[in-house]
């Protein structure tokens, strides 16, 4: 019962900054967007926004044409969200098998 709490929690506070990444995307601030989207990422690695939080890194990492972030965030998807949508077309193009 703790433990679901504690899960609705954390899954809340990942939404927040989630959100809190995509109103710096929509302002075109990449570096404060990825700063939000690695922080999340690492903070709640089991939060149910986590995959979309790292597909936007991937679109953000491609328009600064950050390769080497691209294949390591693919390899990351891969490893720990294989099922998640969109995955594989994010990361089509990367050598990160």
């Amino acid at each position: 019962m703790a433990q679901q709490r504690i899960l609705g929690l954390n899954d809340r506070l990942a939404d927040k900054q989630y959100l809190t990444a995509l109103y710096y995307i929509r302002y075109k601030a990449d570096d404060s967007a990825i700063l939000y989207l690695k922080d999340l990422a690492s903070s709640y690695p089991r939060a149910k926004v986590v995959p979309q939080a790292l597909l936007q890194l991937i679109t953000i990492y491609k328009r600064l044409g950050y390769t080497e972030d691209i294949r390591e965030t693919c390899i990351y998807l891969r490893r720990f969200h294989p099922d998640a949508h969109g995955v594989e077309s994010a990361c089509r193009s990367t050598a990160a098998s």
